[in-house]
């Protein structure tokens, strides 16, 4: 369940990385200036914070399991459309959407873990989780750059949806 919650943050930073990657391909397809591409990257962390508070109370009531599922359900749909088709909207309403499903994920994956391990046992998987950020970040630029030259930068959008899905099927079963 630790390498699951591992996987879960090389996801999210992959998700975080996407935008700033396909950036040039998407401005030129969608004719987006600077200026406007600042404001669409940055309306990620408009209810980032908010939606850690929000589902921080949830995880206290609601088995951290599921919330852990609607996270990466919230993923998916936020990545999922841009694989098909694209517009200034979709994308602030994805960044958006993104934000509200990504500002809880580590505190929530932490506090996951911490169920099953005793306080002088949560180190290693402590450790493990945060892990995961620092692959996501290592491997998204050559992963995602290389989906993005050899098919479109809408094939990296694909890969992150299905990622999210095929994240989720080990952690329902398991």
């Amino acid at each position: 369940m630790t390498v699951l919650l591992a996987l879960f943050m090389v996801i999210n930073f992959m998700d975080k990385a996407i935008l700033g990657i396909v950036a040039v391909p998407l401005m030129q397809e969608l004719s987006i200036e600077p200026a406007q591409f600042g404001m669409i990257a940055s309306s990620f962390f408009l209810f980032f914070s908010v939606s850690a508070i929000g589902f921080g109370f949830l995880a206290n009531r609601v088995s951290s399991k599921v919330v852990l599922v609607v996270l990466a359900g919230i993923w998916g749909v936020s990545q999922m459309p841009l694989a098909f088709f694209a517009s200034v909207p979709l994308l602030y309403f994805s960044r958006i959407l993104l934000g509200i499903g990504e500002g809880p994920a580590y505190p929530l994956a932490l506090h996951s873990c911490y169920t099953w391990f005793t306080d002088d046992q949560r180190n290693v998987p402590s450790s493990v989780i945060f892990q995961g950020v620092t692959v996501g970040l290592l491997i998204s630029g050559p992963v995602l750059t290389y989906i993005m030259l050899n098919h479109s930068w809408h094939a990296a959008y694909l890969l992150l949806g299905v990622l999210c899905l095929v994240w989720l099927v080990p952690w329902l079963l398991f």
